[in-house]
């Protein structure tokens, strides 16, 4: 196997765990239809987007210097996109944990007297 070819292999294996994260986002997003659960998906989707183009299709651009100046404005852009989805996730996933300190946990005496 060629250098290029091991190089794509390890860039496809970042894939797995953020489609993972994603199909988690997504099957809570279904489940509970709550800001926490849209806020987690949309971060993990554009995530996910933004890889795979960094995997496929960025090398071919930066092959090319024709359109540098366009490119750079798409990598800054895509830059952006990227603050933005992690944002957007770290902040469902804070809002998750918070709902879940928050959350009403039995104590001893109420496991007591339901058994009276």
């Amino acid at each position: 196997m060629g250098t290029l070819e091991l190089n794509l292999l390890g860039d496809i294996r970042l894939l797995f765990p953020i489609i993972l994260i994603s199909i988690i986002s997504v099957y809570y997003l279904i489940k509970s239809r709550v800001l926490d659960s849209l806020l987690l998906s949309i971060g993990s989707l554009i995530s996910l987007l933004l890889l795979v183009y960094q995997i496929f299709i960025y090398p071919d651009n930066q092959q090319s210097s024709y359109f540098f100046e366009i490119f750079i404005s798409i990598e800054r852009l895509l830059g952006i996109l990227h603050v933005i989805s992690a944002i957007t996730f770290i902040t469902g996933f804070l809002i998750l944990i918070l709902k879940q300190i928050n959350k009403k946990e039995p104590s001893i005496e109420d496991a007591v007297d339901n058994i009276k």
